[in-house]
């Protein structure tokens, strides 16, 4: 009788030893379970944001395309403007002359280009004139 309990025993302690490296298991795998589905949500909602910007540059795209065509030209103007400055300074005796030329380019409008002259003597300005051309580019 004695035997037949200590093999009872034995067989008892091994079924709970494998009974608890089963578990070790089980509580692992739910852990992978669920870091891998918060990096699928992860990844779902990355995809989503990728989608909507492709979506919206396909939309940019065929806008551009649409206006490549020709279509729309009188709805849709450009508004940029390319503003450049041009500084000359030029010393002849007590005479300062400056000369500042300002371009504004709209590239569906037209060119302005616009010469101010300035003479100074002394730090004081003595003389201003202003040349403007104004050129349609259509």
């Amino acid at each position: 009788k004695g035997y037949l309990e200590q093999s009872v025993a034995d067989i008892n302690g091994r079924y709970n030893s494998q009974l608890s490296l089963l578990q070790v298991h089980i509580n692992s795998m739910e852990e992978e379970l669920q870091q891998l589905n918060v990096s699928i949500q992860q990844q779902a909602s990355e995809y989503q944001i990728l989608l909507d910007i492709k979506m919206r540059l396909e939309m940019e795209i065929a806008e551009y395309r649409r206006l490549l065509d020709g279509e729309g030209l009188s709805k849709h103007v450009e508004t940029r403007q390319e503003v450049r400055k041009v500084i000359v300074v030029e010393k002849v005796h007590e005479v300062q002359q400056v000369q500042e030329v300002v371009e504004e380019y709209n590239p569906h409008m037209q060119k302005r280009v616009r010469v101010i002259v300035e003479e100074m003597v002394d730090g004081k300005v003595v003389s201003t004139s202003v040349d403007e051309k104004v050129q349609d580019m259509n």
